[in-house]
């Protein structure tokens, strides 16, 4: 036969508060544990789920900022890069030209 384990069952023939316990003259009393230490790691836990919560959103802030700055500066570089291959082909048109002015000077 199996016996019953549970260690949150109380026997039937066990008083929680016996007589000899409520005795003034016996000296004892109960005393209920120090959970100090208990109520502080759970408090530290809810700290501790509550900063990673707040590591994960300035994180994906940090994010989108440096996705946005990565935007705008290859924005910046492709619109000075167009600039420069802009101002090129008219330094390139102008040559031609002096060349063309030069030709006809000489042939002159």
């Amino acid at each position: 036969m199996k016996k019953n384990r549970n260690p949150f069952v109380v026997p039937q023939n066990y008083s929680m508060t016996s007589s000899s316990d409520s005795d003034p003259s016996n000296g004892f009393q109960y005393q209920p544990p120090d959970n100090t230490g208990t109520i502080l790691g759970i408090i530290g836990g809810i700290l501790t789920v509550v900063g990673d919560g707040l590591a994960t959103i300035g994180a994906v802030i940090q994010l989108n900022q440096d996705v946005q700055d990565d935007y705008i500066s290859q924005k910046d570089d492709y619109e000075k890069d167009q600039e420069t291959e802009k101002m090129q082909e008219q330094i390139e048109d102008l040559t031609k030209k002096i060349e063309r002015l030069e030709k006809l000077l000489d042939a002159k």
